[in-house]
């Protein structure tokens, strides 16, 4: 399995409240636990061991600590000033945090490699310098037979045949829903599981493997070295 999530949005990570890592646990735990919550779910497993490696190479630099934009002399070069990232987003707010600050925290790119217990390996990749159509959100399942992907930008599924080199591929629509939908689904989910009794798509043991993995990734990237996600059991 293959997973990939570059991220055009990933300054809110340096401005905003999610730049102190002491606080948010870094960006395997406040990010890649989603993608990887879907991977465990797709191959209906928690991975046993995790290999993990991080870098911090373009948000990070010699500015105060404590640098906010309204405060700063290069917000009219500065290419994350609120005035030049306007053009990206339909705001425009100064009381945030420099990216380039000696107190700027987390990594601004990551990898997992996970192996599970069947055998079956996935290898993640997640990084957030790009912008607009650098975009991109994927997961494909690599078969002999075939290879399955699916792309959140394009709401598109895709069936490659290996044999036949045919592609099949079908077309979802979430319209506008926050987080393509998801969110209203949990919703749903859990008001049918208090109302009905139903059992939830999304129970709260699939969201602990995810941060146990995220958890066991995080000490892999500071420790260098393979650790054992069944060791942040306790944690």
């Amino acid at each position: 399995m293959q997973a990939v999530n570059n991220v055009p949005y990933g300054q809110g990570y340096f401005q905003r409240r999610y730049r102190d890592e002491h606080e948010t646990g870094g960006l395997f735990l406040q990010k890649a636990t989603h993608d990887l919550d879907v991977v465990n779910n797709l191959l209906g497993m928690r991975p046993v061991e995790v290999c993990a490696m991080i870098s911090k190479v373009v948000y990070r630099g010699d500015e105060p600590e404590g640098m906010r934009c309204d405060k700063c002399p290069k917000a009219d070069s500065c290419t994350e000033s609120p005035k030049n990232l306007k053009r990206y987003f339909n705001e425009e707010r100064w009381d945030l945090g420099c990216c380039f600050a000696k107190d700027t925290g987390n990594e601004d790119s990551g990898s997992v490699l996970a192996r599970y217990p069947n055998g079956l390996h996935c290898v993640y990749t997640q990084n957030f310098v790009v912008r607009k159509k650098a975009a991109c959100r994927k997961i494909r399942l690599v078969g002999y037979r075939g290879t399955l992907e699916f792309d959140w930008y394009t709401n598109q599924l895709s069936v490659l045949m290996h044999d036949s080199g045919i592609t099949e591929t079908i077309d979802f629509t979430s319209g506008d829903a926050w987080h393509w939908g998801g969110d209203a689904m949990l919703t749903e989910s859990f008001a049918n599981c208090i109302l009905m009794g139903e059992t939830s798509v999304a129970p709260l043991e699939a969201g602990m493997d995810s941060v146990l993995t995220c958890l066991a990734a995080r000490a892999s990237a500071k420790e260098r070295r393979f650790v054992c996600v069944e060791d942040f059991r306790n944690w």
